[in-house]
């Protein structure tokens, strides 16, 4: 999905950095491979995790149009900064949100906006 969907969030971190049209959209093998190969210090975060979202795909009986509709609903990812990864991992957060990844970034103090 990140291939054909993209980020659609990024950290004020990044976008000091980046601008809203640099990102909006860019998966994370374009924004490596052809723009920002050399930038180390963002990175592409699926802020609702694969797993959680396979999860949640396996453990519900959706019909394939309420899993694309909720996959649709519930896909995030964001651009963040290295920094931010950092903070994300230390606090045990980098695969499990327990109380959803909006709660997980305010936690560790990611301030984030829809591109």
């Amino acid at each position: 999905m990140d291939k054909v969907l993209g980020a659609n969030y990024a950290s004020k971190e990044v976008l000091h950095k980046y601008s809203r049209e640099e990102l909006r959209g860019a998966a994370w093998n374009k924004f490596r491979a052809v723009k920002y190969g050399k930038d180390k210090d963002t990175h592409f975060e699926h802020a609702f995790t694969v797993s959680t979202m396979r999860k949640k795909l396996i453990d519900n009986d959706f019909s394939k149009t309420e899993a694309v509709e909720f996959i649709l609903s519930n896909y995030a990812c964001c651009f963040i900064s290295k920094d931010e990864n950092i903070r994300l991992n230390k606090a045990g957060l980098n695969s499990k949100r327990p109380n959803g990844w909006k709660e997980a970034y305010n936690q560790v103090g990611i301030e984030f906006e829809l591109l």
